[in-house]
């Protein structure tokens, strides 16, 4: 590509960089790295003609890629502008673009961020310096057997909570992450639900599983069938070795997207069961939060009502429930409509007399 104007190389790299970020939200980091070359041939023309300030005018770009490529790019000359459109993309987007963000900041604040055009006098850090921190920047994307889990668990927290805690990330977006060091692998188990009463559990999982499919040659994917109540997790074992930092990123997206379909879970369910030879009947969100229960066997009923959170005692509701296990597999198990439920619970409520624990 042989830029001939100002104007050609600032086309260039708004649609390159546009087109960058779709191909990497899609996960086409192969499509993406073309459109990558292309803007920073672009970036070295106009630096070298002078006309890096042109860029300024996409700096509040409506397209992010353009707009954090702009920050990169003008950093050097507009530092404190371009570090609070870097960080506003940071706190904005959870995606990838959040986290390249970030690790622009990081890399610029430590002297290692790169341009082509930049000489070697020009470069903020010694060559001693640059020497070390590509050493330690290797040690971290291969993870030889030399590794320790400090090093490992700074790696997974850059990519997926680089702007916090990898806890609190994951609790967010419900999944959990354990590092193997011994076996030099990474684990992750991804909590996933599917609400019963308005889509195929088993159908959605199946699409859910088909998204992970770019690890299938490096990763375990291990998946139970999804429960009667539309819960199922996925564990994913990854060994470190093998896999890249961008493929990381992109399970981090998927991640991403199987929490964000979760929210018709949050509605409540109803379900009718039998444990111990009692029906059982059940009202909540998914089964560890319990709002009503109606347990009816020989000798009568009991009712149970925890939708007052100063009512709700756990252990009661373990005596409530016994083996879950049986309560959702057992033979009568049925998904009941809240009309049936509320039948339930206003039919026993005309004879119902208060319990010590209500």
């Amino acid at each position: 590509m042989k830029l001939k104007s100002i104007e050609e190389a600032i086309r260039v790299i708004e649609e390159s960089a546009a087109a960058q970020s779709k191909a990497t939200e899609t996960g086409d980091y192969k499509l993406g790295n073309k459109y990558f070359d292309k803007e920073m041939k672009a970036l070295t023309y106009l630096y070298q003609q002078g006309h890096l300030s042109d860029l300024k005018i996409f700096l509040n770009h409506e397209d992010v890629g353009v707009r954090s490529f702009a920050a990169y790019a003008l950093l050097p000359i507009y530092e404190d502008l371009c570090k609070t459109v870097l960080l506003d993309i940071s706190n904005k987007f959870s995606n990838i673009h959040g986290s390249d963000a970030m690790k622009i900041l990081k890399e610029w604040d430590k002297g290692t961020l790169k341009y082509p055009y930049q000489e070697e006098s020009n470069r903020k850090t010694s060559e001693t310096e640059k020497t070390e921190k590509a050493v330690t920047k290797a040690d971290n994307m291969e993870l030889t057997a030399a590794d320790d889990v400090t090093t490992l668990v700074q790696r997974i927290t850059s990519i997926f909570a680089p702007t916090g805690d990898f806890d609190q990330f994951s609790e967010e977006y419900g999944f959990s992450g354990d590092y193997d060091t011994e076996n030099k692998v990474i684990q992750f188990r991804i909590n996933t639900f599917v609400n019963p009463y308005t889509q195929d559990v088993t159908s959605v999982y199946r699409k859910r599983l088909s998204r992970l499919d770019f690890l299938k040659n490096i990763a375990t994917i291990e998946a139970y069938e999804p429960s009667r109540l539309g819960s199922m997790q996925i564990k994913v074992t990854i060994p470190v070795a093998d896999v890249s930092d961008k493929q990381l990123k992109r399970l981090k997206d998927v991640i991403i997207q199987m929490h964000s379909e979760q929210v018709p879970n949050e509605s409540l369910v109803w379900f009718k069961s039998e444990y111990n030879d009692d029906v059982c009947y059940f009202e909540g969100n998914m089964w560890w939060y319990p709002r009503r229960a109606v347990i009816m066997g020989e000798n009568g009923y009991e009712r149970f009502d925890f939708s007052d959170e100063l009512k709700f005692d756990i252990g009661m509701w373990d005596i409530v429930t016994g083996d879950y296990d049986r309560l959702e597999y057992s033979v009568s198990f049925e998904l009941i409509s809240s009309a049936a439920f509320q039948n339930i619970w206003d039919k026993t409520e005309k004879e119902h007399e208060s319990e010590p624990w209500e």
